[in-house]
């Protein structure tokens, strides 16, 4: 009992003291090496999302999309074009898909007979 009471004043007073420092640097300083302003963007969540970048399943399974100057494409665009190309590469969205044709399981008709 006596080692719990210790344990739990050394602790206190670690914290207590680790309260007490005075450090005025801020809190979220922009290291040295961050050059101009910092941008924010917010998403809606319905017509620009974080998932399909506003493309939606019909989006994703058609073309990619294209840039209205494609000399200069907004960061948005880039965007889109950036979630289009990760999701074709990881998701097959082709019906049926060659995992359904090639991989569909091999069981007797009357396999949940027995």
């Amino acid at each position: 009992m006596k080692r719990l009471i210790l344990c739990i004043l050394i602790g206190t007073t670690g914290f207590t003291l680790s309260a007490c420092k005075e450090d005025l640097t801020p809190f979220n300083k922009v290291p040295d090496f961050v050059m101009g302003e910092i941008e924010q963007t917010g998403y809606d969540g319905i017509t620009d999302d974080l998932l399909t970048a506003g493309l939606g399943a019909s989006g994703l399974a058609g073309a990619a999309p294209s840039f209205d100057d494609p000399v200069n494409p907004t960061s948005a665009e880039l965007r889109r074009l950036a979630i289009y190309n990760n999701y074709r590469a990881l998701v097959d969205i082709r019906v049926p898909g060659p995992v359904r044709t090639t991989w569909k399981p091999i069981l007797p008709r009357d396999w949940m007979e027995h």
